[in-house]
């Protein structure tokens, strides 16, 4: 089977990512990641026509649930729910990735202006956010490529941000923000949880209470030589969600997720 196909099909996928885990051992299940799965459903996809985007748009302008229902999202959220089935003995962490308000906005911009864009981001991302913790989801991750520096813009999404993290906080669940560039200024005051940020930019002074670290690709490589700062008595206490991870997809040998394992152990984080 495809991998495409196991996105399809959310008993393969389920049972496929909780396999994963009963084999490698890690703290949290990555429910379902998929960079295009909202922008599919939103009918921004190369393959949909600008009718379809049309549709979308005036559907979900009138019921953002009705995102929940579009493209492939309700088999993910099938697939949460089975996930957290299996494992909710285990207290193991089920963790879902989806765009975050900036990158989601920034897509729709063109259509609906600046100002539009962020409302429906907003209005779309609280209905998934609440049907993925209500399936089971313990911890949001909204993927971003950074901060936007522009103050109008950054006040309407932190907004935002902070009407999701209301609604994690319903659910007793997390909200993190994966910034792939990390700008101290800009994330300062951010109403999450916690931040995962690349090595490289592990903050002298931490702009929230709980960090993950974000490690490149080529760990996979050779024997990774982690930074002391990483490592030293200055790394932000484990009072939180406090986590390791890649910035990007990791590569799907054994080998390569047993040396994952082995720095998250050596930070003394959950992976």
């Amino acid at each position: 089977m495809s991998y495409r196909e196991m996105l399809t099909n959310a008993t393969v996928l389920a049972n496929s990512v909780v396999a994963g885990q009963k084999y490698f051992k890690y703290d949290a299940i990555v429910t379902y990641l998929d960079a295009t799965l909202l922008p599919e459903a939103l009918g921004l996809g190369k393959a949909l026509s600008t009718e379809s985007l049309q549709e979308a748009l005036a559907e979900v302008g009138q019921n953002p649930s009705a995102i929940l229902q579009r493209g492939r999202l309700p088999v993910m959220l099938e697939g949460v729910q089975r996930v957290s089935t299996l494992v909710k003995r285990d207290g193991i962490l089920l963790l879902s990735p989806i765009d975050g308000p900036a990158s989601l906005s920034a897509s729709l911009e063109t259509r609906l202006g600046a100002e539009g864009a962020v409302k429906l981001a907003g209005d779309i991302l609280c209905a998934l956010v609440s049907a993925l913790c209500e399936a089971g989801s313990g911890a949001i991750l909204l993927m971003e490529d950074e901060w936007p520096a522009e103050e109008e813009k950054a006040e309407s999404l932190s907004a935002a941000l902070s009407t999701l993290r209301n609604v994690t906080c319903y659910y007793e669940a997390k909200l993190i923000l994966m910034l792939k560039q990390y700008a101290a200024d800009r994330a300062s005051g951010l109403d999450v949880d916690g931040l995962l940020v690349p090595a490289a930019s592990w903050p002298q002074e931490p702009a929230a209470s709980a960090f993950g670290v974000g490690l490149d690709n080529e760990i996979f490589e050779h024997d990774v030589v982690l930074p002391s700062y990483l490592v030293s008595e200055e790394t932000p206490a484990d009072d939180g969600v406090r986590f390791v991870s890649t910035m990007s997809d990791v590569p799907g040998e054994g080998e390569s997720i047993n040396r994952l394992l082995d720095i998250s152990r050596r930070l003394g984080c959950h992976d």
